[in-house]
């Protein structure tokens, strides 16, 4: 079968029913398990598809168009995703006419986990506001951020799957795959032009990270596949440490070995672990395969002791985060029309449990169907230098097997360096027709929020298509 058949099966075969999921082991690229239960309906508030946010009654530093909502995406459940929205250049204190009615590009952001919430990237990462949080007063407060995202496009960030932040599943609805995410994310998305017309002919882009490797392929595929009944048209995807083919990203003995993180026996023990899921992984064995992706993982962590996995030059950090706090307190939820009896987690354990037998499958065969059926739309694959769990070599190993037209033009194309606007040299690109990679320095899996001037720089030079 040709990997343009399975990519149709794969974003087909659920057209004509919505996968049901069930409780079961797995992994979460975030690490963050939980025993909470699920978000459900709450019949006693308020659920709104459009609200505007009173930022300045209520003191938050944004100075355009805020609006959050839920949206069903299944009527006969009433499953619903949340989402935040924000005006173009809204972060931006001098601002006079931040609004939606400008065509400033519409940039969706998917978090990853699974299971983790769109916040992540909201107020952590690339929105127009940080969050911090302050250990002698307890207290979460924003401020403005600089770099984000934001300050030349809308931005669009949901919570999903159903259960993963404040969206929830009624009548007892879960999800347990990516192209049940990719059939919701169609619905959320189709109501939602529809809730914002304004927003219909603004160039829209879909952008994300970590798991978002799985679920930005399986949704840009579906979106090209029935875009003539969705009349959704994509600009362009930008996938960042993306978990996308764990076949050819199983190489957490390499990288930690080249950095001096593990021994010679402890890697061939690891990459012993590692052939083992790939046996499975062959064999479509998928859950015994994702334990099997699990084991190496924490035989690194063993190995190299306090070391982050996901930027091995930190040491695993403690501290408290503001996030929890911020969207726990009472006042913010009412300011933004929260669910008050939701208990916020940054990730669901309960969601990336459910996902187990979809985190070892490829979804690079959805990213050379959407490059193969149309050249219009831009794709951006980046990754931070200093990732283990989705490193670099991983990244260019599942590039390089893209049965896409120009891949051996790509392969040939000269790597140059991008630099910040000081000149400092912020990482190495190569680009060819449609299709970029970009390696960001001193980043680890989380691009943007351990370099946010250089993850804004790097969206600009796609965005032109000037590197240098």
């Amino acid at each position: 079968m040709s990997h343009k058949s399975l990519t149709l099966i794969l974003i087909i075969a659920a057209t004509f029913a919505i996968a049901a999921s069930q409780s079961s082991y797995g992994s979460n690229l975030y690490n963050l398990k939980n025993n909470h239960s699920l978000p459900r309906q709450n019949l006693d508030f308020e659920y709104q598809e459009k609200f505007q946010v009173d930022t300045e009654a209520n003191g938050i530093p944004f100075y355009g168009q805020y609006f959050t909502g839920y949206v069903k995406v299944n009527t006969t459940t009433n499953s619903s995703l949340f989402y935040t929205l924000y005006s173009a250049g809204g972060n931006n204190p001098a601002a006079t006419d931040s609004n939606l009615n400008t065509s400033n590009p519409l940039i969706l952001w998917i978090q990853g986990g699974p299971g983790c919430s769109g916040w992540i990237g909201n107020l952590q990462e690339l929105g127009p506001m940080t969050v911090t949080y302050d250990s002698a007063s307890k207290a979460a407060s924003l401020k403005v951020n600089p770099f984000s995202w934001n300050t030349n496009n809308h931005l669009l960030f949901v919570d999903q799957p159903i259960g993963t932040g404040f969206s929830f599943g009624g009548n007892g609805e879960t999800q347990n795959n990516t192209v049940s995410s990719s059939i919701y994310l169609e619905n959320f998305l189709i109501r939602f032009f529809q809730i914002y017309p304004e927003l219909v002919d603004n160039p829209f882009y879909i952008a994300g990270e970590s798991y978002a490797g799985h679920y930005i392929p399986g949704l840009a595929a579906r979106l090209v596949q029935n875009r003539d009944v969705n009349k959704i048209k994509v600009a362009g995807i930008a996938i960042g440490n993306g978990l996308v083919a764990p076949q050819y990203q199983l190489v957490w003995d390499s990288f930690p070995y080249a950095a001096g993180l593990i021994d010679p026996i402890q890697r061939r023990t690891i990459l012993s672990s590692e052939n083992q899921a790939k046996d499975l992984m062959a064999a479509k064995n998928w859950k015994q395969a994702n334990v099997y992706m699990d084991l190496p993982q924490e035989q690194l962590g063993d190995y190299a002791q306090g070391i982050d996995r996901h930027n091995y030059r930190n040491y695993v950090d403690g501290s408290i985060s503001g996030l929890e706090v911020y969207l726990g307190n009472s006042s913010t939820r009412t300011a933004l029309n929260l669910d008050p009896s939701v208990e916020y987690e940054k990730c669901s354990g309960k969601v990336g449990d459910s996902y187990t037998a979809d985190i070892p499958q490829d979804y690079s065969i959805n990213i050379t169907y959407v490059l193969n059926t149309d050249p219009s739309i831009k794709v951006l694959i980046f990754n931070g230098a200093d990732d283990i769990i989705c490193s670099n070599g991983g990244q260019l190993a599942w590039v390089k097997s893209l049965e896409w037209v120009n891949i051996t033009s790509f392969q040939a194309a000269p790597k140059g360096a991008w630099k910040l606007d000081n000149g400092t040299i912020a990482g190495t690109y190569k680009t060819y027709a449609q299709f970029t990679y970009a390696h960001v320095y001193k980043a680890g899996h989380l691009v943007p929020g351990d370099q946010p001037e250089s993850a804004w720089k790097m969206l600009n030079n796609w965005f032109a298509n000037q590197w240098n």
